[in-house]
């Protein structure tokens, strides 16, 4: 319960107030990003961006969850 809090008010808080540039370099830049552009209409598909950050965001998780039962025990 607590993981999902502190994720999503770390989400919240980045989005609102930070700005960080080295994220420019490579979130919508990768491979499997897709880009369709029309005439009028531009849609934006960041699948390989989503893939790395939930892959991130779960390694972070799981070494947050295995040092906190190390602790307990």
């Amino acid at each position: 319960m607590w993981m999902a809090f502190f994720l999503i008010a770390g989400g919240v808080f980045l989005h609102y107030h930070l700005s960080l540039p080295f994220l420019d370099l490579w979130v919508g830049k990768l491979p499997g990003d897709l880009r369709l552009k029309n005439a009028n209409i531009v849609i934006y598909l960041p699948c390989a961006s989503a893939f790395v950050s939930a892959l991130s965001v779960t390694i972070i998780g799981l070494l947050f969850r295995s040092s906190s039962k190390e602790k307990s025990n």
